[in-house]
C-alpha cells in the first residue's frame, strides 16, 4: 500500500510540525492567557474577556510573534478596570511582534494604560485591524518599534493619547481611522516621547473630531530624519464639530511648510502648497557696467507664503529646501526703469549649488516706454516651468541691451514660485 504523509504534518520536513488547528488557544476566561504568550500562536477571544481584578496583563514574547483576535469589535473584547494596569507589557524587559483583529479594548481604570511595550532589536511591528478602544484612559507607549500599522480602528471616548518612543526605522501608517466622542483634556491622540526619531513614514488619512483642548500629535519636525515623511491625506478634522483650519493647536510643532511634511486634500487643516514668492519692497538701483551683459537684479525683497522654500542672499532667491516636489510653475511680474527706448532684458536662472549646474529657463525682452515726466519703464511679464531639485534657487538677472544706462526695479513686482 501506498504510504501519504499528512501535508499538514509534513510541510517541507520530515520531521512533523505543529498543526495549525494546534496553534489557537480559544480564551474564555483570563487564565487562558499564558505568561508570555507562546510565539506563533493566535489566542481567540471567544467573548468579552474581562481582566479586573485578575492580575494578568499580556506579556509579549520577546523575539517572537504574539497574535490575539475575536469575532469582532462588538462581540469580543478584553476589559479591565483595575487602576495603575497595563494590558500589554513586555516578556521580561522588551517585547516582540504583536498582531491584533476584530475585538474592543477598554481599559479605563485610573493611570492605566493599553501599551507598555518596547522592542528587542527594532524589528518589531504592530499589526492593528478593526480595533476599537473604547474608553481606555491611555493607550500608553510604544518604543522602539520598526513600524505600525493600523487599518479600519476607531477611539471613541476616553482619553486615548498613544506615545510613539525611541527609533522606528519605518514608520506608522494608519488607513480608515476615526475618533469621537473623546473626554476632554490637554492631550493628544499621537505623542513624540523624549528619544523618538522615525526615518520613514507616519501617514494618516483618519476622520477626527476632537475637543475643545485635544490635539491631533505633538510632533516636532526634529523627529523625522528626511523629507515628506509626515503625510497626512484626505484628513477630515473637526474640534466639536467644526472644521477650524486656522487652530495652530491641532497641530501645533510642525506644519504644511515644513520640508519634513506632506498634507494634500485634508479638510480643517492647512494643506501643503510648495513654493513661494518675493516682492520688490524697496526700490534701489542695479548697476550696469557694460551694455547686453546681465546682472542680479537689485532690490530689497520680501518673501511671503513659503512652504517648502526658504530665500538666499537677502531675499532675492527662492531655494526649494525639500526632496519632492521638484516641478515647478515660476511667474513674474516686474517693472524696470531705465533710459526712454533702451531694450532690456529679464531672465529667470536655476542654480543648483550641489553640482554646479545653471541654467537659464525663460528670458524676456522689453523696451523701455518713452512717457511725461520721470517714470520711464519697461513691463515684464513671464511663465516658465523649471525642475528645483533640493537647495536649488532661482536667480532674477537683468540687463541693459543699449548701453550702461542702470535699471531700477519698481515696489510691487516679484516672483512667484507654484507646484505643478
Amino acid at each position: 500500500m501506498t504510504s501519504y504523509k499528512n501535508p499538514i504534518l509534513n510541510m517541507g520536513s520530515n520531521q512533523p510540525t505543529t498543526p495549525f488547528y494546534e496553534k489557537q488557544v480559544v480564551v474564555r476566561q483570563a487564565s487562558d492567557f499564558d505568561q508570555p504568550l507562546k510565539d506563533g500562536f493566535n489566542y481567540f477571544l471567544d467573548g468579552v474577556i474581562d481582566l479586573t481584578g485578575s492580575g494578568v496583563s499580556l506579556q509579549l514574547v520577546n523575539d517572537g510573534v504574539s497574535s490575539i483576535s475575536g469575532y469582532d469589535f462588538r462581540t469580543s473584547g478584553l476589559i479591565c478596570d483595575d487602576d495603575n494596569y497595563t494590558l500589554f507589557e513586555n516578556d521580561s524587559s522588551t517585547s516582540g511582534t504583536l498582531i491584533i483583529s476584530n475585538f474592543y479594548i477598554e481599559i479605563d481604570g485610573a493611570n492605566s494604560k493599553v501599551y507598555d511595550i518596547e522592542g528587542d532589536n527594532g524589528t518589531e511591528e504592530l499589526w492593528s485591524s478593526f480595533i476599537l478602544y473604547k474608553n481606555c484612559s491611555s493607550l500608553g507607549t510604544i518604543k522602539g518599534f520598526k513600524q505600525a500599522v493600523e487599518q479600519d480602528t476607531d477611539r471613541e471616548g476616553g482619553t486615548p493619547q498613544l506615545i510613539l518612543d525611541g527609533t522606528w526605522s519605518r514608520g506608522y501608517f494608519i488607513d480608515v481611522s476615526v475618533a469621537r466622542q473623546l473626554i476632554d483634556g490637554n492631550y493628544f491622540l499621537y505623542k513624540a516621547g523624549p528619544t523618538f526619531s522615525m526615518s520613514s513614514r507616519f501617514r494618516s488619512n483618519q476622520n477626527l473630531d476632537l475637543n475643545s483642548n485635544i490635539g491631533f500629535f505633538d510632533f516636532s519636525a526634529s523627529n523625522f530624519t528626511a523629507d515628506n515623511l509626515v503625510q497626512l491625506r484626505d484628513c477630515i478634522i473637526t474640534r466639536n464639530g467644526v472644521s477650524s483650519p486656522v487652530d495652530s493647536t491641532i497641530i501645533p510643532n510642525i506644519g504644511p511648510a515644513d520640508s519634513q511634511t506632506s498634507f494634500i486634500n485634508n479638510t480643517g487643516i492647512r494643506n501643503t502648497h510648495a513654493g513661494g514668492k518675493i516682492t520688490v519692497s524697496s526700490a534701489s538701483t542695479t548697476t550696469i557696467n557694460s551694455g547686453s551683459t546681465f546682472v542680479p537684479l537689485e532690490g530689497i525683497f520680501t518673501s511671503s507664503g513659503l512652504q517648502h522654500f526658504d530665500t538666499t542672499n537677502q531675499n532675492k532667491r527662492l531655494r526649494n529646501i525639500s526632496t519632492d516636489p521638484v516641478e515647478f510653475s515660476v511667474y513674474a511680474y516686474f517693472q524696470l526703469e531705465s533710459t526712454a527706448n533702451n531694450v532690456l532684458a529679464l531672465r529667470l536662472k536655476k542654480v543648483n549649488p550641489s553640482t554646479g549646474f545653471t541654467f537659464v529657463f525663460v528670458t524676456q525682452t522689453a523696451q523701455v516706454t518713452s512717457s511725461v515726466g520721470n517714470r520711464d519703464v519697461a513691463t515684464f511679464s513671464i511663465q516658465g516651468n523649471v525642475l528645483l531639485e533640493k537647495n536649488s534657487y532661482i536667480t532674477i538677472e537683468v540687463a541693459n541691451n543699449n548701453g550702461n544706462n542702470n535699471i531700477t526695479a519698481e515696489v510691487g513686482g516679484y516672483v512667484d514660485v507654484t507646484e505643478r
